[in-house]
């Protein structure tokens, strides 16, 4: 056999869920959400503000944030300036994690041309991509490779964040709250409690976790149960013994809540 290299570990994107760009005003806030693939967001305008995770970040026009598969987050006009977003959501393949999160860009010339290129490429409507137009397989396919360089290219000049940005004592207080429920899953926890174990009263943990995390701690908590519920499923656990793992108080609620967030039924991950 001839020597080679084999590039089978290659990078290379897998999917393609939604591209697009948008304006806020300076009022506009997201609720948070999770997901299963990639999501790159890029400041085009004005300031935006982050949660990522437990973390909080805020980014200006140039800059860009890479949120992993399954982390919670979200964003908002940060500064009272109108926002300008650009964002890819992907699936990909042997992804070299950087070990940054957060990411300068010379010009935003090149995202926005690959953005208008995908347009052309593929039908995309309200922001996700549907299917490749039909005689622009050869285009589709070099656009998504010129997706695949921009983004290797970007991981490369990843950079700290600068100091004293997502720092404030509120911030803190929600990174504080965050580990807290992720430490205790397997608990039924109330808002009384959750409060007490962090030091803060109700009244301002239930306003501070709003604002960072675009939902009621509770909602939040609960999310946080289905997605651990999510790989239990998937390793063979049955339905009751999630229910019972995860603090709920009954097979039924858990079932309940699990279909309202993850829009599947529990057994469903279990086919």
């Amino acid at each position: 056999m001839r020597p080679h290299v084999d590039l089978d570990e290659n990078f290379e994107l897998t999917a393609l869920y939604t591209a697009f760009s948008a304006r806020y005003g300076s009022d506009y806030y997201v609720s948070g959400e999770v997901h299963d693939f990639w999501e790159l967001v890029i400041v085009t305008e004005g300031e935006i503000g982050v949660t990522a995770g437990k973390e909080i970040f805020y980014l200006k026009k140039g800059q860009a944030i890479l949120h992993t598969p399954n982390e919670f987050h979200n964003l908002w006009s940060a500064k009272n300036t109108e926002a300008g977003i650009l964002i890819f959501t992907f699936g990909a393949r042997h992804l070299p994690l950087p070990a940054a999160r957060i990411f300068s860009l010379e010009t935003l010339d090149e995202p926005s041309e690959i953005l208008q290129e995908l347009r052309a490429a593929f039908e995309i409507h309200t922001h996700t991509v549907r299917a490749i137009r039909e005689g622009c397989e050869a285009s589709a396919a070099v656009t998504v490779k010129r997706l695949e360089l921009f983004l290797l290219r970007l991981f490369g000049t990843g950079k700290t964040q600068h100091k004293g940005l997502g720092t404030s004592q509120s911030a803190r207080n929600y990174a504080a709250v965050v580990r807290y429920l992720e430490e205790h899953l397997h608990s039924n926890l109330t808002v009384a409690e959750i409060a007490r174990a962090c030091n803060m009263g109700e009244v301002n943990l239930k306003k501070t976790f709003s604002h960072y995390a675009g939902m009621g701690i509770m909602s939040y908590f609960n999310r946080l149960k289905i997605h651990a519920a999510v790989g239990l499923l998937r390793e063979g656990a049955t339905v009751r013994e999630c229910a019972e793992s995860l603090g709920f108080l009954n097979q039924n609620y858990f079932s309940t809540v699990f279909k309202r967030i993850m829009g599947r039924s529990p057994k469903s991950f279990k086919e």
